[in-house]
């Protein structure tokens, strides 16, 4: 499943393979697709410029935020060789995910969180941004 998802980020442009690889994992545990969201893209990339900048890799404080009218609900951050790379790692997650028990408050939310918020059902759209290895998605609600 993760080599199909891996395949499609591939051969496609990134915004188009990234928004359909989310939307294929969602579908598998039942959430509704997300469109493609071009506020949050811009921050996801501008925040993707500035880790890459410094050598951190910390989610950012948008989450909660408004971008151009769209409630910033969720973040995901990964460094890797390629995006397939970074967003793969996240789909991963799913074998540790239990919805019951992925929460930022829980010892193992490192391991599930951030396949929880790719699929989030209060998470409506996508944006990504790539820089020099690094991978943000924002999610917006």
């Amino acid at each position: 499943m993760l080599a199909a998802l891996l395949a499609t980020l591939a051969h496609a442009a990134p915004d188009s393979a990234l928004l359909e690889a989310h939307n294929r994992v969602r579908a598998q545990a039942g959430a509704l697709p997300l469109r493609w969201n071009e506020a949050l893209a811009a921050g996801a990339a501008a925040h993707a410029q500035q880790l890459a900048a410094s050598g951190q890799l910390t989610a950012s404080d948008a989450v909660g935020s408004n971008a151009s009218g769209t409630i910033i609900v969720g973040e995901n951050v990964s460094a890797a060789k390629t995006p397939e790379a970074a967003a793969g790692r996240w789909f991963a997650q799913q074998e540790a995910h239990d919805a019951r028990r992925c929460a930022p408050e829980d010892d193992h939310y490192a391991t599930c969180g951030h396949y929880a918020a790719a699929v989030a059902p209060y998470a409506l759209s996508l944006g990504c941004g790539w820089a020099e290895g690094v991978l943000v998605c924002r999610y917006g609600g």
